[in-house]
């Protein structure tokens, strides 16, 4: 029985579709998870960011996924593995234009001494943001994105494309997703992550209520995985030997039939979950799917 998730986030897995798949004839399209080598620089001609030196890796990314700006989806879009392509990129589809609103005053004796205007500061909230004044009495903040406002020319290669639909999905109820979600992005043939909650009685519930276990959630990761380098099977198998150590002192915020000593997949019925004291050759089958 399939139970509906509700997903949060996404996160592709860095390094592994190098090891993947290499289609050499189709276009890349939204979907597809693609390798990319990149530069990009102002209308001045000053290169802000390159993944071609320092030893740096490809990018890696699922096109229109949500982790590169607009432009740059729309740089990559109908390449085929080899191929080049140069865009200009408008604020609109880049960064945005500048917001006065994101620009704030605070008083001199509230921030560390010494500031100098194009510092970098992070606020109490965890916001990054650039010092562009310092007076008398007070110190001026832009909280704007430091490419706010500009055009951005991409020089992008597209290296490798891994088409969707030659990929397959599970998704693991596991108690607390952040730890089986890192321990996953580490497990060859895994392409990307995603965590959520299935079932519960709520809709859209914050992560603060369903921890609480007051709306009947369970957190679950979402994995996206090459078949022809795991299976459902051995990535179940896979998370339980990764959990096993901790069953003795397991705990979870997440509903009690799958708290810490249990981990399933919502491809199957609540009442179905597999506990990993079982034998893993039962585990198996329930995954096979």
């Amino acid at each position: 029985m399939s139970v509906p998730v509700r997903l949060v986030a996404v996160r592709p897995t860095n390094g592994r579709l190098l090891a993947g798949r290499v289609n050499t004839q189709q276009a890349a399209k939204a979907g597809d998870f693609v390798t990319v080598h990149y530069t990009g620089t102002l209308d001045d001609g000053s290169v802000f960011d390159t993944s071609r030196k320092d030893g740096r890796k490809p990018l890696e990314f699922q096109i229109g996924g949500g982790l590169v700006i607009k432009g740059f989806d729309t740089a990559v879009t109908g390449l085929a593995v080899g191929q080049t392509n140069k865009v200009r990129v408008t604020p609109e589809d880049a960064y945005g234009q500048v917001n006065s609103e994101y620009i704030i005053n605070i008083s001199k004796d509230k921030a560390p001494e010494g500031l100098k205007v194009d510092d970098r500061v992070m606020l109490s909230n965890g916001l990054p943001a650039r010092v562009t004044s310092v007076g008398e009495q007070e110190v001026t903040l832009d909280l704007n994105h430091e490419l706010a406002g500009k055009h951005l020319t991409f020089d992008v290669e597209l290296l490798t494309l891994t088409a969707q639909d030659s990929l397959q999905k599970a998704t693991f109820g596991a108690g607390c997703f952040w730890g089986p979600e890192l321990a996953f992005q580490r497990v060859p043939g895994v392409i990307s992550t995603e965590v959520g909650y299935s079932q519960g009685t709520v809709e859209e519930p914050s992560y603060e209520q369903v921890c609480s276990g007051s709306t009947g959630h369970t957190e679950v990761v979402q994995v996206t995985y090459d078949p022809q380098q795991a299976s459902a099977g051995w990535l179940a198998g896979w998370l339980a030997d990764a959990l096993q150590p901790q069953l003795p002192h397991a705990h979870s915020h997440a509903r009690s039939d799958v708290a810490g000593s249990r981990v399933g997949c919502i491809r199957c019925s609540a009442s179905q979950f597999c506990s990993v004291c079982r034998h893993r050759r039962q585990l198996h089958a329930c995954f096979s799917l």
